[in-house]
């Protein structure tokens, strides 16, 4: 996908007859790739895809939550997650750790276990 992104930028910046800079923004709309989208834009153009995908639940907190979470589940630590989210960890804890909470509780629980067994207190 993201080659395809890259392809598509070089075949416009030859149709313009320019040069792509070497470190072009891979979303942009200048022909050389030196200005980023505004931000504006990415939400105009998130919003018109999702709408034509019937995907209208989403939204950009949902997709942050998500990605934040699930990070944190698949064992990242917390700061790396924030940090890829764009924000504080103590925020990343704070407000996207949905399921997290659940798995702590699972992990309490099988510590709980551990604890319980008869052999454990020899």
């Amino acid at each position: 996908m993201v080659a395809a992104q890259i392809q598509m930028m070089e075949a416009r910046a030859k149709e313009c007859d320019v040069e792509l800079l070497p470190n072009a923004f891979l979303f942009s709309d200048s022909p050389d790739g030196s200005q980023p989208w505004r931000p504006s834009a990415v939400t105009r153009y998130f919003t018109l895809l999702r709408d034509r995908l019937d995907l209208t639940h989403l939204t950009f907190r949902t997709l942050r939550r998500f990605m934040d979470t699930y990070g944190q589940e698949l064992g990242f630590a917390p700061a790396q997650v924030a940090q890829r989210a764009g924000h504080d960890p103590s925020v990343a804890l704070r407000y996207y750790t949905g399921r997290v909470h659940q798995s702590d509780r699972e992990l309490s629980n099988a510590i709980a276990q551990l604890l319980n067994r008869p052999e454990a207190s020899r």
